[in-house]
C-alpha cells in the first residue's frame, strides 16, 4: 500500500527530535515522536509501506518480525484518521 502526504500538512521539528504535524487548513495538529518524524519523511507517494518497513528495520537493525510492521501500520492508520495521509495504491 502506498500513502501520500496531504500538501496542506507540514512537519514542525522540535529540538528533541520529535515534531508536530500541522494541517494549515483545519488547524489540526498531532505530536509525533522521532520515529514518527522519520516515517513522515519516508512517505513520498512512491514507496509502499513494505518498503518503508524494510528501510526502518535495516536502519535500526531490527528484525522485520519484531512487530515493526504492525506499529507502522497503526501509525499510518492514525495519520489517515487525522486526514494527514491518503492512500494512492
Amino acid at each position: 500500500m502506498v500513502h501520500k502526504k496531504l500538501e496542506s500538512v507540514r512537519l514542525e521539528p522540535l529540538q528533541d527530535g520529535s515534531g508536530v504535524l500541522i494541517q494549515d487548513q483545519s488547524s489540526k495538529a498531532l505530536v509525533v515522536n522521532a520515529m514518527g518524524c522519520i516515517l513522515w519523511e519516508l512517505v513520498d507517494g512512491q514507496r509502499a509501506k513494505e518498503e518503508i518497513v524494510s528501510i526502518v528495520c535495516e536502519t535500526l537493525n531490527v528484525d522485520p518480525g519484531s512487530g515493526v510492521d504492525a506499529e507502522i501500520a497503526q501509525f499510518f492508520e492514525k495519520l489517515h484518521d487525522f486526514g494527514f495521509l491518503r492512500t494512492v495504491s
